[in-house]
């Protein structure tokens, strides 16, 4: 009897992709740390490095979409209701942009 592929559960990526954005960010720490002048330097690559990561689980995601394969969670789903969920990105995106005003003063 030939059985049916196994469909894959999606992956939780939030635990590797929050370590390489704090290894990134430890890395714009040391620089400050070695040379104060920098500090501009290592906030902007700090925002830059949580960027790239983001993306790159947005195209994992992208690319599982047109397989029609499960995609990597960044979040676990049954934590969160379903009526929430829409909101975390549009909502990271808005703190972003009242943090960098506030900082940037």
């Amino acid at each position: 009897m030939v059985q049916p592929p196994r469909e894959r559960e999606p992956r939780d990526a939030g635990p590797f992709a929050a370590a390489v954005v704090v290894l990134g960010w430890a890395v714009a720490g040391v620089v400050v740390l070695l040379d104060h002048d920098y500090l501009d330097v290592a906030i902007s690559a700090a925002a830059g490095w949580l960027t790239l990561v983001l993306l790159v689980v947005a195209l994992m995601n992208l690319v599982a979409f047109l397989r029609k394969a499960p995609g990597e969670s960044l979040w676990p789903s049954q934590r969160l209701p379903g009526s929430v969920r829409p909101f975390l990105a549009p909502g990271a995106f808005l703190v972003g942009i009242v943090l960098g005003r506030l900082i940037w003063q």
